[in-house]
């Protein structure tokens, strides 16, 4: 299976076509990103990272953002919107994601990403740590996972 992997932002030539392709997926929350996408809420160093097949269709995707929905924190950098379509699960497409942002972000010095997920297992076998359990803005009590960027740990 070929997937290759984009990092997008704002100026990027395919930035509204992506966020209508996002705006469709099964899941909720994919209409909150390409709203953020359509608006353009996106600054510095934040992407959007796609997935498409050898034909371009999106199979994946995940954000690189200061902030995901915690209520009173200031912690930074997350990985959000994690989405891997059904027809492309099991492939081990998250972990590929993830490594794409993982990379990314410590290109831009970062030393430690974050995760806000009710996920439990998925983060763990990449590397994550479950730090605690936390408020969202949405009313949510979600985990809070973190992981070190850098090679010595």
């Amino acid at each position: 299976m070929s997937i290759f992997f984009e990092l997008l932002d704002k100026n990027s030539d395919d930035w509204t076509t992506i966020a209508d392709q996002i705006s469709q997926v099964s899941w909720r929350a994919g209409k909150f990103l390409a709203d953020k996408m359509y608006l353009n809420d996106f600054n510095d160093w934040e992407k959007v990272i796609v997935g498409k097949n050898s034909k371009g269709k999106l199979t994946s995707f995940c954000v690189v953002s200061k902030k995901d929905g915690l209520i009173d924190e200031f912690i930074s950098p997350f990985i959000a919107y994690v989405f891997v379509e059904e027809a492309y699960r099991g492939k081990r497409l998250s972990e590929r994601l993830l490594k794409v942002a993982e990379d990314y972000l410590r290109s831009q010095n970062f030393k430690i990403v974050y995760i806000v997920s009710g996920e439990v297992g998925l983060y763990e076998k990449y590397g994550y740590k479950k730090i605690r359990n936390c408020s969202t803005i949405h009313g949510d009590s979600e985990n809070l996972f973190e992981k070190s960027l850098t090679n010595d740990d």
